[in-house]
């Protein structure tokens, strides 16, 4: 008989081999949210095996962050996601070393900015943004959709979106379990 934990860790396997590259972002950032949560717990509760281990997993779910971006199609916005990442695992660096839930607190608050403004974008395509250039051909289906789109409303025709990540799966090889 399975046990409980194993039920979740096969299913959090299924969603992740079904999940289309949207998804797979979001559980990223859901994950290192959850995560960081957990990790301030630790520093609250004075468990430092519970505040490492879960800041070693935000740190793994930034670094593949970091690792899926596409630099040559992302441009400019990939090149910024990578410095705020960069800053996101410095700062939860500090905090493991100085037990400082307020940087965590931070991270937390940058991953939710980058998601917000993500989604935001995901949801100008699909309800058809550009209206006044009915011509437009539709942004074409990207592996891994962060990072594309400056504020307004989405881009132009002219702006076709780059996408920030590249085919890789972000996902792959994370033990995210709990």
């Amino acid at each position: 008989m399975m046990q409980p934990n194993n039920f979740q860790n096969k299913y959090l396997e299924t969603q992740v081999q079904t999940a289309s590259p949207v998804q797979l972002i979001n559980m990223l950032y859901d994950g290192a949210v959850k995560f960081a949560h957990l990790a301030i717990a630790g520093i609250r509760e004075n468990d430092i095996a519970k505040k490492t281990t879960n800041i070693i997993k935000v740190e793994k779910i930034i670094i593949e962050l970091r690792n899926s971006l596409n630099f040559n199609q992302g441009g400019e916005i990939a090149k910024n996601l990578d410095k705020i990442y960069d800053y996101m695992y410095t700062t939860l660096m500090d905090a493991n070393d100085q037990n400082d839930t307020s940087k965590i607190e931070s991270v937390i608050k940058e991953i939710l900015i980058i998601k917000d403004g993500w989604q935001a974008v995901l949801r100008d395509y699909a309800t058809g943004f550009n209206k006044q250039a009915p011509s437009a051909q539709p942004a074409p289906a990207y592996s891994r959709p962060a990072g594309y789109g400056q504020g307004g409303g989405g881009p132009s025709a002219a702006q076709t979106p780059k996408p920030a990540y590249g085919n890789q799966n972000p996902i792959q090889g994370l033990n995210l379990s709990c």
